[in-house]
């Protein structure tokens, strides 16, 4: 990480950038709309989380990349390999952090989506969360966009599961996801 965090954050500060003018030309569109609406809000989060990456991201060249910021803020570890490992970490659990504050909010949103356009459907969007979007995105006539979210939902589980696919009938499951093939095996962690 130390070597291209810059390249990091050029790609990071690129996908903000490219984040805030699609947001502002879709919601643009709409000039009525107001700060409560949740197509405000999902937009909000989503900048929210991608700048929280960002701040992470920056926050470790300006601090854990130096020897000196460790021997001061953290003497305990004074070996550069495990300075470096605490620092993957750190990016580790950020990126997971920020994941799951995001696909959070999302999957509320979604709930609270279906219920506006499809009142009761899906035990009232209380549903297992695959069947929720599923319902919506059949209804609004974006079917295209299950497979991301079928791709992003195992992700999630993934994570509260350290690691290992469970899926409730014990089978093995393959998704795809930007043109490659992913097997998950359940009861294994996954490897790739």
């Amino acid at each position: 990480m130390p070597d291209d965090i810059d390249k990091h954050i050029a790609e990071w500060e690129t996908l903000i950038n490219s984040f805030l003018a699609h947001r502002d030309r879709v919601l643009g569109k709409i000039p009525s709309l107001h700060y409560s609406d949740v197509r405000v809000g999902l937009y909000g989060l989503t900048g929210n989380a991608l700048v929280t990456g960002l701040l992470t991201l920056k926050m470790v060249k300006t601090t854990l990349l130096h020897k000196q910021w460790w021997q001061v803020n953290v003497p305990y570890v004074p070996e550069q390999a495990k300075c470096q490992h605490q620092t993957d970490e750190l990016i580790v659990h950020s990126k997971i952090g920020v994941f799951v504050l995001f696909f959070s909010f999302y999957e509320s949103t979604v709930r609270t989506l279906l219920r506006a356009v499809c009142p009761g459907a899906c035990n009232n969007g209380s549903d297992a969360f695959a069947n929720v979007y599923t319902c919506l995105l059949t209804h609004l006539g974006l079917k295209q966009h299950i497979s991301l979210l079928d791709f992003a939902r195992t992700i999630r589980n993934l994570i509260h599961n350290n690691g290992m696919y469970l899926h409730k009938s014990c089978k093995n499951e393959t998704l795809s996801f930007r043109g490659k093939t992913y097997l998950f095996e359940h009861g294994k962690k996954i490897q790739f």
